[in-house]
């Protein structure tokens, strides 16, 4: 709340600065044109504002110094966001700015907001950064130059406090005075001995003070412990101040020595040093365009522009890691330290952050770097470094020494945090001295002196020291994790910005793949070994060095998918959003421009890389190489898909559609694949030589022309396998597989995995569902690879990989490839995704029927095109039985023309079935089948037997994350059912038109998620071992009750339209199919009693099931309740025939006969143990229950012979305590003391306040263990 405060604090104040800084210059403009007494007050006025500026700048130099590293961003970001978007004109002369200046009103020079209208902004935009563009924008350009000097002074005065100061010569000094006198003097000037004058000397010093450190560290690093760090005690031996506190803490996990020093570094850095450098590079080109005409030596810009060249200059020369902490050897601070080991960890800290904030410093200035044109360099407004003599090869050197310096940061602060490590102290000695003699120890506490003893034995084995480790025994897994940890760290946006995507792009086509194949030594390498100095070769090295393309890649992913900071003049800090933004930190417009921009320029570029890494085994993710980092194949394809993401967003203002945009970026990417790599271009010219009709299926909808394009572009993507004649032989073909396929069948699951979310971004620019739900079921399609029928039948894809015949190949027992294949279920949640969750399966409109049960129009298609392009105006799909199997086909011809079904068809159900038929289906399940069911051939789909021919363990983790998918699916078509239910339904008029169509939707979207619970039913057993998708199933069927009562209860006002064509279906279905399945889902609930290995399932675990299961049983009983209130309804409006159908659906429950066995039961069930222990634990209980009667005569009949307890169970099945359906909580059981109530359990498990007033059978409830039993 404080750090909130401060930084609120740091913008109000920098708002002020800009404000007074305004109002400042045009005091003084309007005394130059003005005359008289108007010229007096506008003076008096000026000093006045002036004073106030002077005041709040030392103001906010203490808030940059003196406050805490998100407040210094803040103020950074505010700055940057106050200079103008559009730099100030310079060719207007004075006259005309004068007359400009004159005809504003004081309000509008200060404000920029004229009451009269003459400079009024335009209207409000929705977008806060817009308006906030506007307001800078409507200053008066000598108001706006105003802003860009303070702007600039500031920043500059900022940067000098964290660098050194070289020598001066005779005109800086004097330069330096005068800006001193002015009270613009720099911040150490204690550093500058005036006295020196200028010897031969010095000017021998200067190639040595060029290759020095450029910054003063200790200014930017504190050494002030956070709260949360540990130090070590005098005497070599810490322990972890977090593990030996009390209370919670004591459960936390202490993380590794490494990533504690890390984390402890991090929060010594009291300065964004990145941040700054980037705002001075950011301001560089409006200083110079704002001071054009201005005396080049001695100027705002000149002095920057010097600045940041010699720290670029110093940073590429000085490239020696050691140089950068020099200071910590000189620290007052680290010397007074006595202890050893105290000094050691503080000096680590210390290198830690040094080599943080030289990473950080190197990315920003490799942003630097531009290749462009003198000519581009402005319209890219980008600063550029300019150095005397600067060619591409010399740039290509700086880029070169700066990448070295990074990685050599990372490098170092991985040795460090590798270099120390926790042991565990020796305190057997002291351990075995407090143990008590036998003579010491009472009796009566003997318990308490065990848990006593059990207690210190555990504190002193936590107990922890730090150690050094010696360099040579650094071991490389923890090492690499380390790199793997800087390395996300110098990734995030607190530590360095965003590169601009000019550079990127730019680096990408000077040393990427393109570059590569015209460098002699094809052969890349990720360590650059090659110590020729020749700067000619610096181009040479970069293209052939994988970590430098793989940090390029890295920068391109963090900039597309808004994962970073963008640094850019006129506005504030903030990521290049997706999405459009109400944040003032750019405006809409802008980042439209630079998000297209970007996305054209990168795309073409990574996708020619990920179609290179490719043809690398070693380089894709069936590599065998121990790496913790993506493989560069995936990490580019991920990288292309942010950017196909970037172009999916809405803007109005664009003259290209959604597609369009999509279609032209993904053709750029096949065009430039071809061109680079010779060898797939006959792949990619197969699948532009198509028709556009071959890429949609004839349904019925009219698609869009530019959507047309753009699916047509997506086949050598995503499509089915094609087969296609040879042109030299008639009798030869070959079989097409698209991209997504053709990494499936050489085992390619990581790049396939990503060419499903390259599908999902690209299918955000279709309008029309069918296309998508197309695009779905093709992706479930795509694990039917083409198979070499014969010799005369070749099987190829796009690019032509055939890594399955690689030596280097074991046929996916790797770890990397058997178990580590999670394409399947993400091929499964983007299917369901593009299908529209279950809303595909909503029963809107139906179809018509006539009174035999068929189609009024038989097997003709022109009913089904009506109807799919009815759904189609709804944003609904309606799948075409011509994109699945053909062995499925007619199962689903038989399911449209159904009429318990409605003819609706969906992935999810499409995948529920397909999991029992690969899976298998429980014994329980078997009687709610019939003879016309589909036979499993029918069933089966190629992704969930690819699935499961992997490894157990993988094959495990894939059922969970489908079983975690199908589960989500229901539970938001519950949570879009229960929002219309209970918020929409109740507050419209019953005489309403829309209160029929909302009960009417709500009722097609329960019979969708009906239908997904009865598919997924008969497999849930096999998803887990321990019934959790069983159990959640369940779940959803209570809510699904729950909502139906509702839902039937709003029919009370209009019971006429409970008998539409909609809501009929629905119960009809839930009667017949759904009640069922789900009773028999509650047996196999009931019956599962062993999880894997062969272990009995928890008391825990079995006490929830029990719970739900009841929950659910007394949920049904509500809704039954509601049934029978509206049937009677129904009966006074003189629908009888209606209500006798709608009491027809009041079914007895088979689950009500559950009985609820004692605890002890389930606990000798679960751990067998000897009799003479199990009569112990008879008579500890029976002592424990002595004080009251009732628990006692209740064990006593526990006890009693089994035959007993099965005749009671039995008696208590008769009709009275079973069909009983209306008033639950009075069906008792003859032996009423030996079950429980179903409906009273619940009652009591919704009020616990009651506890003490119930009888015997609900205080053993909430001590027993639950289960049913018939």
């Amino acid at each position: 709340a404080d750090l909130a405060k401060r930084k609120c604090a740091a913008t109000l104040l920098v708002m002020l600065v800009g404000v007074t800084s305004v109002a400042a210059s045009g005091g003084s403009g309007r005394s130059a044109s003005g005359g008289g007494r108007s010229a007096s007050g506008s003076s008096r006025s000026s000093s006045i504002w002036t004073s106030l500026l002077y005041d709040m700048k030392g103001c906010l130099r203490r808030c940059l110094t003196q406050h805490p590293l998100v407040v210094r961003m803040e103020a950074y970001s505010s700055l940057v966001a106050l200079l103008p978007k559009s730099i100030p004109g310079s060719g207007v002369d004075g006259a005309s700015q004068a007359s400009q200046e004159s005809s504003a009103s004081p309000a509008s020079t200060v404000s920029g907001v004229s009451p009269n209208g003459g400079r009024s902004p335009p209207p409000k935009s929705p977008s806060l950064g817009s308006a906030y563009n506007r307001i800078i924008a409507s200053i008066p350009p000598s108001g706006q130059t105003a802003l860009v000097e303070i702007v600039s002074e500031l920043l500059t005065m900022s940067l000098e406090r964290y660098i050194t100061l070289p020598k001066e010569d005779v005109m800086d000094r004097e330069a330096r005075r005068e800006r001193s006198a002015a009270g613009v003097g720099l911040s150490q000037m204690e550093m500058v001995v005036e006295a020196e004058e200028t010897s031969p000397d010095d000017e021998k010093d200067k190639d040595d003070e060029s290759g020095s450190n450029p910054f003063r560290f200790e200014k930017c690093i504190s050494t002030r412990p956070s709260n949360t760090y540990f130090v070590a005690n005098h005497g070599g031996n810490s322990n972890n101040k977090k593990g030996s506190s009390g209370g919670k803490n004591k459960s936390k996990k202490v993380p590794p020595i490494g990533q504690s020093l890390l984390t402890e570094a991090l929060h010594r850095i009291n300065e964004p040093l990145a941040f700054l450098i980037a705002s001075c590079v950011a301001v560089t080109p409006v200083v110079a365009t704002s001071n054009d005409g201005a005396d080049d030596d001695n100027n705002n810009h000149n002095e920057m522009k010097k600045t940041l060249c010699r720290i670029r200059h110093q940073l590429t020369t000085c490239t020696d890691i050691s140089e950068y902490t020099q200071w910590i050897k000189t620290s007052k601070f680290i010397i007074e330290i006595k202890d050893n080991m105290t000094r050691s960890t503080e000096m680590a800290v210390a290198k830690l952050a040094t080599c943080i904030l030289i990473a950080s410093v190197c990315d920003v200035f490799l942003n630097t770097c531009e290749w462009n044109s003198d000519a581009d360099k402005e319209s890219g407004g980008m600063f550029v470094v300019e150095n005397t003599g600067d060619s591409e090869a010399k740039k290509a050197n700086d880029i070169e020494d700066l990448f070295t310096l990074r990685t050599d940061a990372i490098d170092e602060a991985a040795i460090i945090m590798s270099s120390f490590a926790r042991t565990a102290l020796n305190t057997k000695k002291k351990d075995n001295a407090k143990v008590k003699k036998l003579k010491e120890v009472d009796v009566n506490s003997s318990q308490s002196s065990e848990h006593e003893q059990k207690k210190s034995k555990k504190s002193s084995s936590s107990e922890t020291t730090i150690t050094k480790v010696k360099s040579s025994d650094i071991n490389d897994t923890t090492l690499a994790k380390n790199k793997k940890l800087m390395k996300d760290l110098l990734n995030s946006n607190q530590m360095s910005p965003a590169m601009a995507h000019e550079f990127l792009a730019n680096s990408l086509r000077k040393f990427g793949a393109e570059m590569a194949k015209k460098v002699c030594d094809d052969e890349d390498s990720d360590d650059d070994n090659d110590d020729d100095d020749n700067t000619e070769a610096a181009a040479a090295r970069l293209t052939k060095c994988l970590a430098f393309r793989r940090f390029i890649i890295t920068k391109s992913l963090l900039l597309m998918s808004g994962s970073s900071h963008i640094v850019k003049a006129g506005a504030r800090f903030g990521p290049l959003l997706l999405g459009g933004s109400t944040s003032v930190a750019m405006d809409d417009k802008t980042a439209s421009t630079m998000r297209i921009a970007a996305s054209l320029s990168l795309g073409p570029l990574l996708f020619v890389e990920f179609c290179t890494h490719c043809y690398k085994l070693e380089q894709t993710s069936i590599s065998k190489m121990p790496t913790m980092e993506l493989p560069l194949a995936q990490l580019s394809m991920r990288a292309f898909t942010s950017c196909v993401r970037g172009m999916t967003f809405d803007a109005t203002q664009h003259a290209l559609s959604k597609a369009s945009r999509v279609n032209a970026l993904l053709m750029s990417a096949t065009r430039k694949a071809s061109l680079v790599i010779p060898s797939s271009s006959d792949g990619w010219k197969f699948y532009q030589d198509l028709d556009n009709e071959a890429a949609v299926v004839d349904n019925g909808v009219s698609v869009p022309s530019d959507e047309l394009i753009l699916a047509k572009t997506l086949l050598p993507i995503l499509s089915l396998a094609m087969v296609s004649s040879s042109a030299s032989s008639d009798e030869s073909t070959t079989t097409h597989l698209c991209l997504f396929s053709e990494c499936l069948s050489n085992c390619m699951h990581g790049e396939a995995m990503e060419c499903c979310y390259l599908i999902s971004s690209a299918a955000e620019a279709f309008s029309e569902p069918n296309l998508k739900e197309q695009l779905g079921v093709m992706l479930m399609r795509g694990f039917e690879f083409g198979e070499r029928v014969d010799e005369n039948n070749a099987v190829i894809g796009v690019l032509g990989l055939d890594h399955c015949n690689s030596s280097d190949y074991d046929g996916g027992s790797s770890n990397n490839t058997a178990d580590n294949n999670n394409c399947v279920s993400c091929a499964i949640s983007v299917a369901m995704k593009l299908n529209c969750g279950l809303d595909g399966n909503t029963h809107v409109p139906l179809v018509r029927y006539d009174d035999e049960g068929s189609s009024l129009s038989g097997r003709d298609q022109q009913q089904q095109r009506q109807l799919r392009a009815a759904r189609s105006k709804m944003g609904l799909p309606m799948t075409c039985i011509q994109n699945w199997p053909e062995r499925h086909r007619g199962r689903l011809g038989k399911e449209l023309l159904s009429r318990a079904s409605s003819g609706m068809i969906g992935i999810g159900t499409q995948i529920a079935w397909a999991l029992s038929a690969t899976l298998d289906i429980g014994k329980n399940f078997s009687v709610t089948f019939d003879n016309n069911s589909p036979t499993k051939k029918q069933l089966r789909l190629a992704l969930i037997k690819a699935a499961a021919q992997t490894s157990d363990t993988n094959f495990a983790k894939e059922k969970t994350s489908i079983s975690s998918t199908m589960s989500s699916s229901i539970d938001d078509a519950l949570n879009n059912a229960d929002f219309v239910t209970l918020k929409i339904i109740p507050h419209m008029s019953s005489s309403d038109g829309p209160v029929d169509l909302a009960q009417r939707f709500v009722s097609s979207l329960l019979q969708s998620v009906s239908k997904m619970i009865s598919a997924s039913a008969p497999s849930a057993e096999f998803l887990d071992v321990n019934g959790s998708f069983a159990s959640t199933l369940l779940k959803s069927t209570k809510r699904l009750y729950g909502i139906l009562a509702r839902l039937i209860l709003s029919f009370m006002s209009n019971p006429q339209s409970l008998t539409s064509k909609e809501t009929k279906c629905m119960l009809d279905y839930l009667t017949a199919t759904l009640m069922p399945r789900v009773s028999a889902l509650l047996m196999t609930l009931q019956e599962k009693q062993e999880t894997a290995g062969g272990k009995f399932l928890a008391e825990s675990k079995i006490e929830s099931h029990g719970k739900t299961s009841a929950l659910l049983v007394f949920e049904k009983e509500k809704l039954d309740n509601a049934l029978l209130k509206v049937g009677a309804k129904l009966k006074q409006a003189g629908l009888e025939e209606d209500s006798e159908w709608l009491e027809d659906h009041v079914v007895s429950n088979l689950n009500r006969d559950f009985g609820i066995r004692r605890v002890e039961d389930a606990k000798a069930r679960e751990a067998p143990k000897t009799k003479k222990k199990a009569a112990g634990g008879d008579n500890k209980r029976r002592v424990k229950s002595e004080p009251t009667s009732n628990k006692s005569k209740k064990k006593k009949r526990v006890i009693e012979p089994e035959e007993e307890d099965d005749s009671d169970v039995d008696d208590g099945a008769d009709e009275a305590s079973v069909m009983e359906s209306v008033d639950a909580d009075e069906s008792m059981d003859e032996d009423g003391e030996d079950v429980i109530s179903l409906a009273r359990l619940t009652a009591d498990m919704e009020d616990d306040d009651e506890g003490s007033d119930d009888d015997s059978e609900d205080e053993a409830e909430s001590e027993e263990e639950a289960e049913f039993d018939e």
